[in-house]
């Protein structure tokens, strides 16, 4: 499944390679294998396609969304495409102030302040998508990080590919690495 069919592109099983000829994954592989079967991933999914437009004009590529305090509660997930305006959504208000010039309230907000924005993007062709489609939780060591890009870059510049954006803005620097371009 593809970010263009509504899902995330980890509902398909990552391959791992044996490079070394022991039959085992390298630790770096195994991680890789951990995010794509992250138990959250589904709930960002189904937030990401609610909002996905028929016709994408600018495609925001962030690396993933922030670290969650509570993985069992989804109201305190800070995501980009969560109903509710978190004290972490720097994104999303850069975001609206950049396509609109409004600045919204810091701290937490209710839905209310969110949702219309969200609505408004979507109807304009605003859509963001995620390297890795769950937070990186615990996994965040540089190495971790750069296989994983290298892993999980070349699909996710096919899906971005086949949304065919006019427009394309990286927001995160380790998305742009090398590795991702390269690879692709």
């Amino acid at each position: 499944m593809s970010y263009s069919s509504g899902g995330d592109f980890l509902n398909e099983p990552t391959r791992s390679v044996d490079r070394g000829g022991s039959g085992h994954r390298s630790v770096d592989d195994k991680t890789c294998r951990i995010l794509a079967s992250c138990r959250s991933r589904r709930w960002y999914a189904r937030q990401r396609a609610k909002y996905r437009p028929r016709s994408v004009s600018f495609l925001l590529v962030a690396e993933s969304p922030p670290p969650v305090e509570d993985p069992d509660e989804p109201r305190s997930r800070p995501f980009f495409y969560s109903p509710r305006l978190s004290h972490k959504d720097q994104l999303f208000r850069a975001v609206v102030e950049a396509v609109y010039g409004h600045s919204l309230p810091s701290g937490e907000q209710s839905a209310q302040v969110k949702l219309p924005w969200l609505d408004r993007l979507r109807d304009d062709g605003v859509y963001l998508i995620d390297l890795v489609p769950c937070p990186w939780g615990e996994l965040e060591s540089d190495s971790i990080k750069r296989r994983c890009r290298r892993l999980l870059g070349p699909r996710m510049v096919r899906d971005a590919a086949k949304l065919g954006p006019e427009g394309i803005v990286v927001c995160h620097k380790g998305v742009s690495t090398p590795s991702v371009h390269s690879s692709a």
